[in-house]
């Protein structure tokens, strides 16, 4: 992604965080899969997952993560909350899952 392209779509995000009517979330579709993400977030992180069970608790995180990235957010605050779970704890997203937040963002803010 070029550099300028970014920095000038970046520059919508926080219009969109900052939208009037920072109402919580619609409590639909997103906030089931918010909260999935989270789940298996915070499992992997645990100190006691059994061995045999690391496999299939890293198939589910990754499929969480990618249900997350892919429903777009109805609210300035599902757009945050989607933010801040792709970005915590040192998470870093990819170039593709940017443009995807950037698009939401650009959506949220018109």
């Amino acid at each position: 992604m070029d550099r300028r392209a970014f920095i000038a779509a970046a520059a919508v995000a926080p219009v969109a965080i900052a939208v009037p009517g920072l109402a919580g979330s619609s409590g639909g579709p997103f906030a089931t899969i918010h909260e999935r993400y989270n789940y298996y977030y915070d499992a992997l992180c645990a100190d006691d997952i059994p061995e045999n069970e690391i496999g299939a608790l890293e198939d589910a995180f990754i499929s969480a993560r990618d249900k997350l990235i892919d429903t777009p957010p109805e609210t300035p605050h599902e757009f945050s909350q989607k933010f801040v779970a792709l970005w915590k704890e040192g998470g870093r997203p990819d170039d593709e899952t940017i443009v995807i937040l950037l698009a939401d963002a650009r959506r949220l803010a018109a």
